[in-house]
């Protein structure tokens, strides 16, 4: 028997992790004498959210505790993705990620949200940059030619891109395809999608795909030098001031008329039934 297994059957869980991670959402821990193994934990149970980490095949050897709050996994490293991009950022001495890591990044989110959407009728409201995640399921930080900033040189597929938040991730109601917000929010809660300004009171219906323009703006957001407006509180409360500032940074991406632009005019759609995540 493992380690690992024998610690969940001890009932001494995480006694022989420490932690590496601390945030409002979920913590992560990495085995004191096993440093590939890790653990991410959520403060409530969430069979959904752990299902969409583990479902894709986005993490190895992955299980969970019977109350679906520890998540664990093999990774031969674990940051946020603030971390992350603030080191490669330092190391490659420019403020543009690289095109194949936000590949990667639209990639990974958009079937995490796809998964959740299909099975488990479910969505996040809107995303927020600093509850995502980057799994590294590589050595190559071992390698003495090749490091995980070398951005030439990594396979970008051994690097996995999670969201994880357990406040906003809201059930679809199937026949009406809306969401029910039944508590308030804050434009510095996550990037907010255009008929969210509309909301006066609560509860209050909004069709399912806001996620999609709030993970447009994410996709955006990473684009850009510069942080998207809709996180700062000066902003108007004008839906369509708000997307007319989103569309104008759209539209002075490097990117224009590829592909990728593509996708994201299609999930910052105005019209939330327009909306789409696909890539064509």
């Amino acid at each position: 028997m493992s380690e690992t297994f024998e610690i969940i059957n001890n009932n001494k869980i995480l006694n022989n992790y420490k932690q590496i991670i601390e945030t409002e959402q979920f913590n992560v821990y990495q085995n004191k004498k096993n440093k590939a193994l890790h653990s991410i934990t959520i403060p409530q149970q969430n069979r959904s959210l752990i299902e969409s980490i583990v479902m894709p095949k986005f993490i190895s050897g992955a299980f969970t505790t019977d109350n679906d709050t520890k998540l664990f996994f093999n990774a031969s490293s674990v940051k946020l993705f603030s971390h992350y991009r603030n080191d490669l950022l330092k190391i490659n001495k420019t403020s543009r990620l690289p095109v194949n890591i936000i590949s990667q990044i639209i990639n990974n989110l958009s079937t995490q949200l796809y998964y959740l959407i299909k099975k488990q009728n479910k969505c996040f409201l809107g995303y927020n940059p600093n509850n995502l995640i980057v799994i590294c399921n590589s050595n190559t930080t071992e390698n003495s030619n090749t490091t995980e900033y070398d951005t030439d040189n990594i396979d970008i597929n051994d690097y996995k891109f999670i969201y994880i938040d357990t406040e906003y991730l809201l059930p679809i109601n199937p026949l009406s395809e809306q969401i029910c917000l039944t508590f308030p929010f804050s434009l510095n809660d996550f990037y907010m999608s255009p008929e969210l300004f509309d909301i006066k009171e609560i509860p209050s219906q909004i069709h399912y795909r806001t996620s999609y323009y709030s993970l447009g703006c994410l996709f955006l957001h990473l684009l850009n030098d510069e942080q998207n407006p809709n996180l700062n509180p000066n902003i108007s409360k004008n839906k369509h001031t708000y997307h007319n500032l989103i569309d104008e940074q759209l539209n002075n991406i490097h990117i224009k008329d590829t592909k990728l632009f593509f996708l994201l005019k299609r999930s910052l759609d105005i019209d939330e039934r327009k909306r789409s995540l696909l890539f064509i």
